[in-house]
């Protein structure tokens, strides 16, 4: 669709709700997706102390897979996504829909390390809980 872009989200922003209340955002559509090649990573002093130690990225895995949900935006709440993540770059990676038809959509990686060999730690209880509700989406 022009004038809109895919965003790949593997964190809080896989909440339609979230990204509506949250962050003021009006997502036109979202789909459950598969990026594969990838996998969650949660490096360490990438996050607040005491709040949320460490902020979900990606990490390249060439046999790993991170599900998440992909939500289309129109360009300016595109934009305004990537001014609120701030610290992330952008990558356009292809993602595999759950419907099975191919999708490229755009992937937030904090401070250009998706294929750094920053360590995985463990998921977030924040985190986790989005991806158990994850099923709701789509």
């Amino acid at each position: 669709m022009p004038g809109t872009v895919w965003k790949f989200g593997y964190g809080s922003n896989m909440s339609p709700d979230f990204l509506r209340t949250k962050k003021a955002l009006n997502p036109l559509a979202f789909e459950r997706t598969v990026l594969t090649g990838w996998r969650l990573s949660f490096p360490h002093g990438k996050g607040i102390e005491f709040v949320e130690p460490s902020f979900a990225t990606l990490r390249y895995d060439p046999d790993g897979a991170v599900h998440g949900v992909s939500t289309l935006f129109s360009e300016a709440d595109a934009r305004k996504l990537d001014q609120q993540e701030g610290s992330y770059d952008i990558e356009v990676i292809p993602v595999t829909l759950y419907a099975d038809n191919g999708e490229s959509a755009e992937v937030l990686d904090v401070e250009g390390t998706l294929s750094a060999l920053s360590p995985p730690l463990s998921l977030s209880a924040a985190s986790d809980r989005l991806l158990a509700a994850g099923e709701q989406v789509g």
